[in-house]
């Protein structure tokens, strides 16, 4: 992760504490910042390794984005970005304000992260745009520019980027609801039938009850097992 060596607030986050959190300087612009953490990855990666370039502006991305994009790298053999198609209508404008032209949208997609590369092709790519002085925007611009393949699979619309004070308010939205599904309490219900026999008590979850019967069978000592697992199962979903 590339850091602002001024920025004290990273000091208050727990994660960041994480042995396999590994951080590097962060540079002037974005391309500097990746290409900080390209050049630490490529003293220990593998010739073969890829890499995943996400913003951390970008915090509310699913799970289940990321893994289709890795799967869809997988099948490709090429880079992938997540990115979105433009819905709105797009306007050429002057200088002055005054709109010259309307912009086909039709293959025209907003570009997100992750975007995942081969590690080394992208280390190449990138230098040689910030060698030539290039204003390098994503990195699959530095990919486009080497004449690297780069595909898009459609990412998600809350995988947005917190620019402005508003999306912050969006961003915590999307957060605290995704937080509220996989914090949500389940209940399950179990139970266990058995025949009744001659005897004077009966065993449940270990105490010893008087009755003018007991249970019968194999599980006379007790169905506790048995109902905790029906319970859990019936809690997941699966049973």
């Amino acid at each position: 992760m590339a850091l602002d060596p001024s920025d004290r607030r990273a000091d208050a986050i727990d994660s960041l504490a994480d042995v396999r959190v590994q951080t590097v300087p962060g540079g002037a612009e974005r391309a500097h910042s990746v290409m900080a953490g390209l050049q630490w990855l490529c003293q220990q990666a593998n010739k073969d390794d890829w890499v995943l370039v996400h913003d951390a502006a970008r915090p509310c991305l699913p799970l289940e984005a990321l893994t289709s994009l890795i799967g869809r790298a997988r099948e490709l053999g090429e880079g992938v970005i997540l990115a979105e198609p433009v819905a709105d209508t797009l306007k050429k404008v002057a200088v002055d304000g005054q709109v010259t032209s309307t912009v086909d949208r039709q293959a025209l997609w907003r570009a997100q992260t992750p975007q995942l590369f081969p590690l080394f092709a992208l280390h190449a790519a990138l230098s040689r745009c910030l060698d030539d002085g290039m204003s390098v925007t994503d990195e699959a611009m530095a990919m486009e520019r080497a004449g690297e393949s780069v595909h898009v699979l459609k990412g998600p619309s809350s995988n947005i980027k917190v620019t402005v004070e508003a999306d912050l308010a969006f961003a915590e939205l999307v957060l605290r609801k995704r937080g509220r599904r996989n914090d949500m309490m389940r209940i399950g219900h179990g139970y266990d039938v058995h025949a009744f026999g001659e005897g004077d008590f009966v065993m449940l979850g270990g105490v010893r009850i008087p009755l003018r019967c007991r249970v019968g069978g194999a599980l006379r000592r007790g169905c506790r097992a048995p109902c905790a697992v029906r319970c859990l199962l019936g809690a997941a979903g699966s049973g």
